[in-house]
């Protein structure tokens, strides 16, 4: 009989390899009382600290126990600021330990508080530090001085380690026009500007070239919010202090800007004279009315190539070929342009052009969402033939679409789907006008006209065109209470036949036409996710049953929906709700995460309600290998909310 090979016989090498793929709690859960063998190797190997909002504050504190010996071996740290039943996570790992060998760090908050410096004033002394990604997505709180005092800390950093920052901030960064030392040491940085003076506006980006002389990659962001006050764009001028004197980036290779602001193509020639060996470029600009007569010189072809080598009525045909030039010129380079309604009861439209560069250089963060109006949009391109063309939306992950009603199909339909990788699909039915009795009507007796059919079958059709549902793993349908479009939902599941992930609303889920759709079974049964919520539509849920889940159909959703990981749902009272957890805990095993909504009843606060889920779990599925320390239960007025991992 061959001999076995336990755990202790592997050698250190071994070891140190395995804690390499591992994250710090991981390694001490799983290793740190093993034995004295394994202890010393803990106390040697480089540690990487991992909290993203599925970690919980038992975790945190169980991770922050064993970094008091071990702080000084983290060499990288990412954190996100909420966490399960925790906020300020960034806040109480760096007041509780000091990371003195810190090479990479990523920080991710929604909000940032005052009590977060202490995170800042240990950053500015970690001489080892290579990379910091910094993001805060909400900043309307702060005060002004707390923003620049942000600001001027993050990107006055002077380790001469550093090579890379991503500072996704939404502040002026006013101090960079004034600032006199010169980085020349920082190669990769994505900035972010907001609420600039509005005839700076594209300019800024020269204080950025004129402080960090050594960049190789830069992406800036620039967001300047509408002012209703001001009916007019103003021109940007540029500063005086580069009339004659403008800032060289020799090593600049690759530039990503992104404006939702002021822009012609002037100021993007005196920017581009920057950059003598740029070699990708790519730019991102939201127009509105108040811009819109600067962008028309943004859409020819003659202008850009003028640029890059020293008309009232939109021609698509026009603007393509502008662009001939760059076909000739650049092998592999093709460019589109789209043309679609902006909104289905106007005649307005959105001109989009897109190079495929764009699409292989995806950028990390983007404000711009793709959407399109069915049966709205107009395609023309460089190509020849549109069996390429998905690849100017390789990129997009996620489509918001929006089917319009008694709108007649104008666009061209392209004989291979260009939307080929999408994985999440929105689907936005606009509002049809029955009225409440109608509606009510049809989600009882489930009655659908024949030229309803007819018209749903006609748009699926057209989606098909547009769209590879084969990619789909997540689709949302909304609003949430229009009943006319259930023949075009259904029609739409039963192509997407590997979604695992449904955004639904309760009336239509629960319909004959879906909920008991014998075709629609397979599909079901492989959901991972359910998300079923109400909307207040003219008093629709106070007259009918089926705005809320009911009692009545757990069994069958039990039965149909065994893989369910994931349950976001609204029931009428807290009473059902109690009741409803008992059904869902005994019968779905595979139930990770529970959260249910209720806006009736009074809430009983029992201290002991984990310890009876636990217990819930061990009798329903007493095999099932179960770990009652990640049992999170957080009951509150109008919701409760259960993560069973």
């Amino acid at each position: 009989m061959k001999k076995m090979t336990r755990l202790e016989d592997l050698s250190n090498e071994i070891f140190f390899e395995i804690f390499d793929y591992l994250h710090a709690l991981d390694i001490f859960t799983a290793f740190s009382t093993l034995n004295q063998r394994i202890t010393l190797i803990l106390s040697s190997i480089p540690l990487h600290i991992v909290v993203s909002s599925s970690h919980c504050h038992r975790q945190i504190k169980f991770l922050s126990f064993y970094l008091i010996n071990h702080a000084h071996q983290v060499v990288s740290i990412s954190l996100e600021d909420s966490i399960r039943d925790f906020t300020s996570v960034i806040s109480f790992f760096f007041i509780q330990h000091t990371f003195e060998n810190l090479e990479h760090c990523s920080l991710y908050s929604s909000y940032w508080s005052i009590q977060s410096r202490t995170a800042l004033e240990q950053l500015k002394n970690l001489i080892k530090l290579r990379s910091l990604r910094f993001i805060v997505t909400n900043h309307m709180q702060l005060y002004e001085k707390e923003k620049q005092y942000i600001s001027q800390t993050i990107l006055t950093h002077q380790s001469f380690s550093l090579r890379s920052l991503d500072f996704v901030f939404y502040f002026n960064h006013s101090h960079l026009t004034t600032a006199v030392t010169l980085n020349w040491t920082l190669t990769s940085m994505s900035l972010t500007f907001y609420d600039l003076p509005r005839r700076l506006s594209i300019y800024c980006v020269l204080h950025v070239f004129h402080i960090y002389r050594a960049l190789r990659r830069l992406r800036v962001l620039i967001s300047i919010p509408t002012n209703p006050n001001i009916y007019h764009a103003y021109a940007p001028m540029l500063p005086a202090a580069f009339q004659d004197n403008l800032p060289v980036l020799p090593y600049l290779k690759f530039f990503d800007l992104q404006t939702i602001t002021m822009c012609n193509i002037d100021s993007l020639s005196v920017i581009l004279r920057c950059m003598p060996n740029l070699r990708q470029f790519i730019f991102t600009i939201t127009s509105s009315k108040r811009i819109s007569r600067y962008i028309r010189d943004l859409l020819d072809g003659y202008k850009w190539q003028h640029l890059f080598s020293m008309r009232a009525v939109i021609n698509m045909d026009d603007i393509v070929h502008s662009f001939q030039y760059f076909v000739e010129h650049y092998d592999g380079w093709h460019m589109s342009v789209e043309c679609s309604r902006l909104w289905t009861e106007k005649l307005k439209e959105c001109i989009s052009l897109r190079t495929l560069t764009y699409s292989t250089n995806r950028q990390e963060y983007n404000s711009l969402e793709p959407s399109m109006i069915l049966g709205t949009l107009h395609v023309q391109s460089t190509l020849i033939t549109d069996d390429q063309y998905h690849n100017f939306h390789q990129h997009n992950t996620k489509l918001k679409v929006i089917v319009p009603i008694h709108i007649a199909i104008t666009g061209n339909l392209p004989s291979s789907a260009p939307f080929q990788n999408v994985q999440h699909l929105v689907i936005v039915f606009q509002q049809s006008t029955l009225t409440l009795w109608e509606n009510l009507l049809k989600l009882i007796s489930m009655y659908h006209q024949e030229n309803d059919e007819i018209g749903s079958k006609q748009y699926v059709n057209v989606l098909k065109s547009y769209v590879d549902l084969s990619t789909i793993k997540r689709i949302d349908f909304e609003p949430k209470n229009d009943i006319s479009q259930l023949y075009y939902i259904e029609q739409i599941l039963l192509l997407s036949s590997n979604i695992i992930e449904l955004k639904i609303g309760t009336q239509l889920f629960l319909s004959l036409t879906l909920f008991d759709n014998p075709s629609l079974m397979s599909i079901f049964n492989q959901l991972q996710t359910l998300e079923l919520l109400t909307e207040n539509v003219d008093g629709l849920e106070l007259l009918t049953a089926n705005v809320y889940f009911s009692l009545k159909y757990a069994s069958k959703l039990i039965q149909h929906f065994s893989s369910l990981t994931d349950i976001r749902l609204q029931v009428y009272s807290f009473d059902i709700c109690a009741r409803l957890v008992d059904i869902l805990l005994d019968g779905l095993v595979t139930l990770l995460y529970l959260k249910i909504y209720f806006v009736n009843g009074v809430v009983f606060d029992n201290p002991n309600l984990r310890d009876y889920i636990i217990e819930k779990r061990h009798q329903a599925f007493p095999c099932r290998n179960f770990n009652n320390d990640h049992v999170i239960v957080i009951l509150q007025k109008q919701s409760l909310e259960i993560y069973l991992a």
